[in-house]
């Protein structure tokens, strides 16, 4: 017999997170929230144009509200128009699967079917508007997004798929399963998303079909290849492909090489398969990653909401404002892994103490990543600053100023501690994309 998901769960899913009228936080803004349930706690059912997009975008420091499209890309409409022409420009293509959702028709009546998956979709499409992405399909289960084009630049273009993939992953996991579970007892399914780049050479923009009949989109191996990746991702993973983990010079530690039994033993499978061959018959080696979704989070703003994904249960939020001059008080806000900084910027760390408690020292430890902090010595430069300063010099409800400067491209974290009695009491990691 079919079992049911009770009407309660299906109002929930509908009223808390997706369904029209829009939600938003209604009691309590961004920066008075405790934790990424309280936020959720706070959503209520109002007319207006807000949903996922209340928390993710202020969190990752994106300002405004970005309307939802789907179809033909904003920046090539001008080809539909054009039968034949062409144009190059690079793009990153999310591509998003459900995994198990086919059984779902066999135990599920449709209609619970057709709630669940589009819990799935509504909720993935809202986290990619967030951080830019445009949906280019909604195809059965799976949908298709596009970041960048004419007005973002290469690096901004990847870190918001890969921001956009694991804030998806994580609410999916975090948020709908374990509704979905508490309806009929058991995980019914996950998602698997693949990601990567194609760059402005290996790229072309173009309207398929005639007038009328046609669609304006990327032909490229990269295009094609997300879905590759996407078919290789296990339960709720990430994979991503070789053009994009170069490109942004992403941390080995946050990869992972998909690894299979076979005749009892764990072999690994680095490349996209099939291993198709080149022209002249040798196969290509297009290399994939398991990105370590959860690990990255902890260098985001996400962990100051949920401490899961802090080392410590206290957090301390420490702000970065980037400046031109070294002890400048002008300069612009960076939230955590949002975007790219320029080379030959200072960065400006700002810690309040918190009032409960004083701190005989705090510390700052630098950790680089990348082939060009790894050229700089044998240790990538990392280095630690330790303020081991007299109690009233480093007081409760104090702020405490540090400076670094940004040098080498990567992603390179900042792990900030405050000790107490040679106890460490609060830590906070933040992750610095530099071009």
């Amino acid at each position: 017999m079919a079992t049911s998901i009770k009407s309660e769960i299906l109002s929930k899913i509908y009223a808390d997170y997706l369904e029209q009228p829009r939600r938003v936080i209604a009691r309590k803004s961004f920066d008075q929230a405790d934790s990424i349930d309280d936020i959720i706690s706070e959503y209520t059912i109002e007319a207006q144009e807000s949903t996922l997009q209340a928390f993710f975008r202020p969190a990752f420091g994106k300002e405004g509200f970005v309307v939802p499209q789907i179809g033909h890309h904003p920046d090539f409409l001008h080809l539909k128009e054009q039968p034949g022409l062409t144009e190059a420009c690079p793009i990153v293509t999310l591509f998003l699967d459900m995994v198990g959702s086919t059984r779902l028709g066999i135990i599920y009546k449709p209609v619970e079917v057709f709630h669940i998956k589009n819990a799935i979709l509504r909720s993935a499409i809202d986290i990619a508007t967030s951080f830019d992405g445009h949906i280019h399909r909604i195809m059965g289960d799976a949908i298709m997004v596009f970041f960048g084009g004419k007005t973002k630049t290469v690096e901004e273009s990847i870190i918001n798929a890969v921001n956009a993939a694991c804030s998806i992953q994580y609410f999916t996991t975090k948020v709908v399963i374990p509704q979905l579970k508490n309806g009929f007892g058991a995980e019914p399914f996950g998602i698997r998303i693949g990601i990567d780049y194609a760059p402005k050479d290996k790229i072309l923009w173009g309207s398929y079909g005639y007038t009328g009949v046609n669609e304006v989109t990327a032909t490229s191996f990269h295009v094609d290849v997300a879905s590759k990746l996407q078919h290789a991702a296990g339960h709720n993973q990430i994979m991503i492909g070789q053009s994009l983990k170069e490109q942004i010079d992403f941390p080995s530690e946050l990869l992972m090489v998909k690894t299979k039994l076979r005749n009892n033993e764990t072999v690994s499978i680095p490349y996209v398969m099939p291993n198709y061959t080149g022209i002249e018959g040798n196969p290509i080696n297009y290399k994939q990653f398991i990105l370590d979704w959860k690990n990255y989070l902890k260098y985001t703003p996400i962990a100051r909401y949920d401490a899961d994904y802090r080392s410590t249960g206290m957090s301390i939020i420490p702000y970065i404002h980037v400046c031109d001059q070294k002890g400048s008080e002008l300069g612009f806000p960076y939230e955590p892994c949002s975007t790219i900084l320029p080379k030959e910027k200072n960065l400006r760390f700002s810690v309040e103490i918190p009032s409960s408690h004083m701190f005989p020292k705090i510390s700052y430890h630098v950790e680089n990543h990348g082939a060009e902090a790894e050229r700089a010595g044998e240790n990538y430069d990392n280095h630690d600053t330790e303020y081991n300063e007299e109690l009233e010099k480093v007081r409760k409800g104090t702020t405490h100023i540090h400076w670094e400067h940004t040098q080498y491209r990567g992603l390179h974290y900042m792990i900030v501690k405050l000790f107490s009695s040679g106890r460490k009491t609060h830590e906070a990691r933040l992750g610095i994309y530099i071009a």
